[in-house]
């Protein structure tokens, strides 16, 4: 009766029928293998899956337990229904896969850190921005040390240190060495967990963020030799709003005109033209007047 209300059959349609009739087309081949390699020699089998068809055309996976009697010509089987067991691991795989694809294109690795033993594990992620093989784990905290570049060491390891004691979280960006040489900056959250009152572990996630860090230091030094080129040139430079009032000048740019700064930041700068120039320009720039007379 169980097996019947499993499949949705009743016992005419089961029973004098092929049992690959309800099997999956992918489980047939292994099914059959498992029949002549194993039961027809009287092997008994525990723990073998296949799919067996639904009357309503689902699939179940069922596990199998069978007990063959070759002098008899038949086998006794039982069949567990362990299909939300099957999908619920099959759920897992996919998240897992899905979660390391992300963790890779997001350059995010994870950690956590035992604080009796000093022990780390380290997700793939981690692994792969560290430049370490998985076959050698994760080093243990005096070794991990050493991948933080020694300008970071200090404040890495108190920050690291006032977690394992106290309990306090910490969010970082350190420069690393990667194990093959390789400098990588990297952003790294733990966060301590708790079991009983009593801190167990730190946990957390290291991200490389190496192109994000070198493009912020290159508009920086970007940005320092423009304003030392824009403070030291010999000409006199000005920087206008969008309704033409001024945001700064530079020094030479006093000097020629003899104002100072604070004379003229915030004004139109058609106010400086002689009349003859500024009604040349507010000809060919009209979008301008209008916006330095609006804003006055």
């Amino acid at each position: 009766p169980a097996f019947k209300r499993v499949l949705g059959y009743d016992e005419f349609e089961l029973i004098n029928h092929p049992f690959s009739e309800f099997l999956h087309p992918d489980d047939v081949e292994p099914t059959r293998k498992v029949v002549a390699e194993q039961l027809q020699r009287g092997e008994r089998v525990f723990g073998f899956t296949n799919r067996y068809r639904r009357k309503d055309g689902t699939w179940c996976w069922l596990e199998w337990a069978a007990h063959p009697l070759p002098e008899r010509g038949v086998t006794y089987s039982i069949a567990s229904d362990v299909t939300e067991r099957k999908e619920a691991a099959e759920a897992a795989v996919r998240t897992q896969a899905l979660l390391t694809e992300a963790q890779e294109v997001a350059k995010l690795g994870g950690f956590e850190l035992d604080v009796n033993t000093l022990a780390q594990t380290w997700t793939e992620e981690t692994f792969r921005i560290m430049e370490v093989d998985i076959g050698d784990g994760a080093p243990e905290v005096p070794e991990g040390v050493d991948f933080i570049a020694p300008e970071y060491r200090n404040i890495a390891g108190k920050a690291v240190q006032r977690a394992m004691e106290h309990g306090e979280p910490y969010d970082q960006e350190w420069e690393v060495v990667t194990a093959k040489g390789n400098r990588k900056w990297v952003r790294a959250i733990g966060r301590p967990r708790l079991e009983d009152g009593k801190l167990r572990s730190v946990s957390g996630s290291l991200q490389d963020i190496t192109d994000r860090k070198l493009a912020e230091l290159a508009l920086i030094e970007s940005e320092r030799r423009m304003r030392m080129l824009y403070e030291e040139s010999p000409l006199g430079y000005q920087s206008l709003d969008e309704a033409g009032c001024i945001l700064d000048v530079n020094p030479r740019w006093l000097e020629m005109f003899g104002y100072t700064r604070d004379e003229v930041l915030g004004r139109w700068f058609g106010e400086f033209m002689v009349s003859d120039d500024e009604a040349l320009f507010e000809q060919r720039f009209p979008k301008f007047k209008a916006a330095g007379r609006t804003s006055g």
